[in-house]
């Protein structure tokens, strides 16, 4: 129903604009002659990590993006992007725990897809885009390495009510990216609540980098079947016509599995020198229909985060808090204010987290991050692959990232993290003490 609603869009804006216009052209070599190009070069490698099986100690990856838009020609244009990763050749094989995470499959080959194949129309402040694409939204952006979570939907935005953007989508399909792995078990831990509910990846099988129906994405095991769904109908608004104020409403109906409301509101008020941004948000997931989840409660999480920058300095206080019912999170997205590089706990059942953090500029192209935040211990069984462990400990995690920008466009990042898992015990070391070198260039 949801495509035949969004086809009729489609068909009503051709009509409107007449379709002499749109595929008539008198200079048609000027599509391809002007078309942009962009992307990235990436390289990732990991410096260190503890020899417990737990935090990975081997890898090495080198990719990135290719990404073409043709001219727009009468509002109409096209986009095509290739991502790829795979080993440097550096990656030592015989380590305790290889960082699976930076690649798209298990034999850390180089793996090219297209990512991105769509064709979009923009009349006035609107825009609809079909085909695969990346979708920028709370439920569906989080922490990229090398390759992002990619989507094939239909999508509509708008910015012609003032002050305000309105996103419609229909996704049916998802190709997971390359940090899936880490999602699902490194960050995860195999509760399902960090953006990857699925396994992705086993010796039968790799599912990274290929487009899935959207209820593939919420089984528990690697043989679940799930019956086919209608997908994910997104409906969000963001508001801005309150001085100093961003205001965000958002709805994700996955149809017989759960619906997803999220609500974020920032208040920005400059005080002499100082820059300070108050924030408050909300997730609450419901199952519906069929319940293909199969959670067996709901589950609601909160935050409120204060920012202030000021001269060559940062700092900012989050916290989170979550109810009692666990947050399944299978389509990759991360709004939790309290998340760090290898942590996002906020999701689970029960947790009061706290993040506190600050960050310095100095030699003008340098920068120093340290965070440190505190999850204590959840009421969600994981830590194993029939995540049946019960948290035991405190989980923490600190973050120290330096950051360096030679030239224009370049990036050089090394960064530290020290962590605890909540399911650390004195017979399974789940401790981290990791280092990854990073290098990107965009152009």
């Amino acid at each position: 129903m949801v495509k035949v609603i969004i086809g009729v869009i489609l068909f009503n804006i051709v009509v409107m604009v007449g379709p002499r216009e749109i595929l008539a052209s008198d200079n048609l070599d000027d599509i391809f002659k002007k078309a942009k190009i962009s992307g990235y070069a990436k390289i990732v490698h990991i410096v260190h990590g503890k020899d417990n099986g737990f935090d990975p100690n081997s890898g090495s990856a080198m990719g990135g993006k290719l990404k073409l838009i043709t001219n727009n020609y009468k509002g109409l244009k096209a986009g095509f992007a290739c991502y790829t990763t795979g080993d440097t050749g550096l990656t030592d094989e015989d380590k305790e725990k290889l960082g699976h995470g930076l690649f798209l499959d298990r034999s850390l080959s180089q793996k090219t897809f297209v990512g991105e194949a769509y064709v979009e129309y923009t009349l006035s402040k609107s825009t609809i885009r079909f085909g695969r694409q990346k979708i920028d939204t709370p439920m569906t952006t989080a922490r990229v390495n090398m390759v992002p979570s990619l989507y094939s939907a239909y999508t509509l935005t708008t910015s012609d009510l003032p002050d305000s953007r309105i996103f419609l989508s229909y996704i049916d399909k998802m190709a997971m990216g390359s940090r899936s792995c880490t999602e699902w078990f490194l960050i995860g831990e195999f509760t399902g609540t960090a953006g990857t509910v699925i396994r992705p990846m086993s010796p039968d099988f790799e599912k990274r980098g290929e487009f899935l129906p959207i209820e593939k994405m919420v089984g528990t095991t690697d043989e679940t079947e799930t019956d086919e769904t209608n997908g994910i109908t997104a409906l969000g608004l963001v508001y801005e016509g309150i001085a100093d104020t961003r205001l965000q409403l958002w709805d994700y109906l996955a149809h017989d599995i759960f619906n997803i409301i999220y609500a974020q509101a920032d208040f920005t008020k400059k005080i002499k020198e100082i820059t300070a941004t108050f924030s408050l948000q909300m997730l609450h997931e419901r199952e519906i229909g069929e319940k293909l989840a199969n959670t067996g409660r709901d589950g609601t999480m909160w935050g409120s985060q204060a920012k202030f920058t000021w001269s060559k300095w940062g700092a900012w206080l989050a916290h989170n808090g979550s109810s009692k019912g666990k947050i399944l999170n299978p389509w990759g997205g991360d709004p939790a204010f309290t998340s760090t590089i290898f942590s996002r706990n906020a999701y689970r059942a029960d947790v009061n987290a706290l993040k506190i953090g600050c960050m310095y500029k100095f030699m003008k192209k340098t920068a120093l991050k340290l965070e440190y935040a505190h999850y204590g211990d959840s009421d969600t069984l994981g830590g194993n692959k029939t995540a049946s462990l019960s948290p035991s400990a405190d989980a923490y995690e600190w973050d120290i990232v330096l950051s360096y920008k030679p030239i224009k466009n370049l990036t050089l990042k090394i960064f530290n993290v020290i962590r605890k898992s909540e399911y650390d015990r004195h017979n399974r070391d789940k401790k981290q003490n990791h280092v990854r070198a990073i290098a990107m260039y965009k152009f």
